[in-house]
């Protein structure tokens, strides 16, 4: 057969072995002045210093008087600031509300509903440390990304280099006294939500495991766990366990556990945490405001069956793929009974819970917010009113219903033209040999080596889609062994395969796992998942909680589609658009990928 630009098929796929990465586009040419507005109001002049590579360019100005100057980064699309705080005066991470040049507006903040997208929490120590390390890394993006050993220090416009060589010292400074001051918790407060306040107190340090005492760069937390008094809800009383992160942030800092011998106890959310006693007024982390639509304890309460429904909180911690591992360690560092006890009591309740779960019936729901598809499996008797059927066991809120040809195109992209399997075959050993592309890198980067895939098969004529699992996933196979790698998806391409008798059959492109083009069901055999329940069709987007379940999930989409996740970077882009966007942040994915694969050999 002919390919649509009339090209045979075997004299267009043998130009693929030349066809190479392509460079990133050039960087949107850099004002010299800008007027920037802040999300707090706060109006800056700026000045352009230099365009400085960090996978992408980012360009840096410099704000304000010198003895007070702030610094901006634009990093397409943001635009980060740093500027001091109009209460300490400290300098702080936020971002641009709005940027003009020339009288002409050329960016303005994305409003989201329902939230302000950009705020910080930075009412507790973590929130500080959060916005601390935020700061660091816009200003100086090698600050955590080492080449050869050695740290980049900060270079541009001497007004630029001076503004930075003040800010980051005493950024650096306050991080530390804070990271101090969490390692050396005794003892903390809690405010409940239910109206309680309880101390709790750390468990004694178990000696550190000659693995770990081996390694040059390991920061050893000690014991993170605190046992508290137990708290009675429902006529009953619960033991209350705590882990309080010793490493500060402001988005998993605290968390609450509660259970006895017959399972997990209500939801219950931490508040605020103090270090010692609350009267000492040293607030270590406050919770932020749940924000509707998006408040993820809605979510879960359509998630989980009537048994369950009490403990939704609980089900963020033990369910997500990388707790038990973390909790093993944790408690390998504490040597206190108590503690060792309520884990045992904890694992017991989860194992309860799991097979209350992996038997449960469940529907998908795609919903619509701020222009993002999401979906979710929900118990049927908890669909939310006002929901259409999809059909296939997928349910679309009116939101959603609303952009269901957007929808569509992420689903299906243009028609596909069958190929015959010798030219899969074809088409397989040529994506094999695209030497910019680090197949056997398996830890990270599938969907960037898929995009590019996609995008080169695409330009000669061979549209295709794209296949996702998703779970907590690894992959099998004797090359894969004790290299623990864990994907919490894994993508790739697929193109449509015609038999002589015009049967047609999908086969997936993917040289990381297979050594040819495969079917689906092999294809999915070579991906291992964790958990009691069942690999699940569905509707794209995938489910984002199927693990809950101890589910995997296997959907279709377009070639467009970047991540599961990235739909709302796409929601004002035709698929050729998106395609675009996505492949230029895939040059620098692919030079990072093929440097750790390689060590930096080509």
């Amino acid at each position: 057969m002919t390919m649509r630009t009339g090209m045979p098929i075997g004299i267009s796929i043998a130009l693929l072995m030349n066809f190479s990465a392509q460079a990133s586009p050039p960087h949107t040419q850099a004002r010299q002045a800008v007027a920037i507005t802040t999300s707090d109001g706060t109006s800056l002049q700026c000045a352009r210093s230099h365009v400085a590579q960090f996978i992408d360019p980012i360009t840096y100005y410099v704000c304000g008087p010198a003895s007070s100057p702030s610094i901006v980064a634009n990093h397409d699309p943001q635009w980060s600031v740093i500027t001091p705080s109009k209460t300490s005066g400290k300098p702080v991470y936020t971002h641009a509300k709005s940027v003009t040049s020339e009288g002409k507006t050329v960016y303005r903040q994305v409003e989201f509903k329902g939230m302000d997208f950009f705020s910080n929490n930075t009412q507790g120590l973590d929130g500080r440390y959060s916005n601390i390390n935020a700061a660091i890394t816009a200003i100086n993006p090698w600050s955590q990304q080492f080449e050869h050993g050695r740290e980049r220090p900060p270079s541009g416009s001497p007004e630029f280099v001076r503004a930075a060589s003040e800010i980051l010292p005493a950024l650096t400074k306050e991080a530390q006294a804070i990271r101090t001051k969490f390692h050396e918790l005794k003892k903390i407060s809690l405010d409940l939500s239910n109206g309680a306040t309880i101390t709790c107190t750390r468990g004694a340090t178990r000696p550190l495991q000659r693995h770990f005492a081996r390694l040059k760069n390991f920061a050893d937390p000690g014991c993170e766990l605190f046992t508290c008094p137990q708290i009675s809800a429902n006529g009953k009383n619960f033991d209350v366990l705590v882990y309080q992160n010793t490493t500060p942030d402001s988005l998993n800092t605290a968390h609450i556990t509660i259970s006895n011998p017959q399972g997990f106890g209500p939801d219950i959310r931490i508040l605020k945490a103090y270090a010692g006693q609350k009267t000492d007024g040293v607030l270590l982390h406050e919770a932020p405001e749940p924000i509707p639509p998006l408040d993820t304890g809605t979510d879960r309460e359509l998630s989980l069956p009537g048994e369950l429904a009490g403990s939704k909180t609980m089900f963020d911690l033990h369910l997500h793929p990388g707790w038990p591992a973390n909790r093993k360690f944790w408690e390998s560092r504490c040597q206190a009974p108590a503690i060792a006890r309520l884990v045992r009591q904890e694992a017991a309740a989860l194992e309860r819970a799991q097979k209350i779960l992996a038997r449960t019936r469940t529907v998908q729901l795609i919903s619509s917010v701020n222009g993002e598809f999401k979906s979710r499996l929900v118990v049927p008797g908890k669909l939310p009113s006002g929901v259409c059927n999809a059909g296939g066991g997928a349910y679309l809120t009116s939101e959603a219903a609303a952009k269901l040809t957007r929808l569509r195109e992420l689903i299906a992209g243009p028609p596909l033209h069958p190929i015959s399997l010798s030219d899969a075959l074809k088409l397989f050993r040529h994506a094999s040999a695209m030497k910019d592309i680090p197949h056997k890198y398996a830890s990270d980067g599938c969907h960037a080596r898929a995009h590019v895939i996609a995008d080169r098969l695409a330009r000669f004529g061979v549209p295709t889609e794209k296949i996702w699992m998703t779970g907590d996933l690894s992959p099998r196979g004797k090359q894969f062994a004790g290299r623990g790698i864990n994907w919490r998806f894994h993508v790739a391409s697929v193109v449509h395969v015609a038999d002589g008798r015009g049967h047609i059959q999908k086969m997936v492109i993917d040289p990381t796992l297979a050594n040819g083009p495969v079917s689906v069901e092999k294809w999915t055999s070579l991906i291992a998942f964790k958990g009691r329940g069942r690999l699940e069709h569905t509707a794209f987007p995938p489910p984002y909680n199927a693990h809950l379940y101890g589910r995997a999930t296997l959907s279709f989409s377009a070639a467009s589609v970047y991540l599961p996740d990235s739909l709302g970077g796409e929601r004002n882009m035709t698929p050729k658009q998106a395609m675009a966007a996505a492949l230029k942040e895939n040059t620098g994915n692919l030079s990072t990928l093929t440097n750790n694969y390689t060590g930096g050999r080509r």
